[in-house]
């Protein structure tokens, strides 16, 4: 898993429901309630320049493989577009 969904996996276990043995992910409870640090206006752009880029980054990658969806380009091996990936952009 990658570092950078650590958090948001701990947050989820944590908060989140369950059904039966399974962890239910509810964004109401797991996203909304996510405690995102405060940011300055000039952070919050830069944040937004990064996540556009990455948005279409991973539209190009789904618009280009035809057995791709952009749930299993998340969900690749663990890892998206991480190593060892062999989806192009």
């Amino acid at each position: 898993m990658p570092l950078l969904q650590m958090p948001e996996r701990v947050w989820a276990l944590a908060v989140g429901g369950k059904l039966e043995d399974r962890p239910v992910y509810s964004k109401g409870m797991c996203f909304d309630r996510f405690p995102f640090p405060d940011a300055s206006p000039l952070l919050r752009e830069e944040i937004a320049t990064v996540a556009e880029g990455l948005d279409d980054l991973r539209s190009r990658v789904v618009g280009q493989n035809a057995d791709l969806t952009m749930t299993g380009l998340v969900q690749r091996d663990g890892e998206g577009l991480g190593r060892g990936s062999a989806y192009r952009a």
